[in-house]
């Protein structure tokens, strides 16, 4: 069994067979070498690595939140007009506010706090017009 040397970007480690660099996390663009190679290479290159690369279990991708702040941000400002229509307000409001909680754990938690503050706004606005609206619609004082 070939066993590899791989580069985690400060320095070189190894030699360790397959099974060990399962444990690793290799990304398919670490570089490996091993005896035969004329220079290293990235492992997505190797072939008797690609199921290494596959099962490695810190071959995540860790996002920040930072797409769902803004658009809470962007849904809490429409919500502060939508709420003249509530058939628009609520969901716009309603979704600002979920993407504005999802967004505090972002690097833009200012953002997403303003989103959810404008969204929860725009909601109580949004539920007193319907209310209005219904009071008004059921007494037929509407217009």
């Amino acid at each position: 069994m070939s066993k590899y040397h791989y580069f985690d970007g400060n320095e070189q480690k190894g030699p360790y067979g397959i099974d060990q660099l399962k444990s690793f996390g290799l990304k398919p663009d670490t570089l490996v070498w091993r005896e035969g190679f004329d220079d290293w290479k990235p492992a997505k290159n190797v072939g008797e690595l690609q199921f290494v690369l596959m099962s490695s279990p810190t071959v995540k991708v860790e996002t920040d939140k930072t797409s769902q702040a803004l658009a809470s941000l962007i849904l809490g400002i429409s919500g502060l007009f939508a709420w003249i229509i509530p058939i628009f307000g609520f969901p716009v409001t309603i979704i600002g506010l979920i993407m504005g909680i999802k967004g505090q754990k972002s690097s833009k938690k200012g953002m997403a706090t303003a989103g959810v503050i404008m969204s929860i706004i725009g909601l109580v606005a949004s539920i007193i017009n319907s209310a209005i609206g219904a009071y008004k619609g059921s007494t037929g004082s509407l217009f």
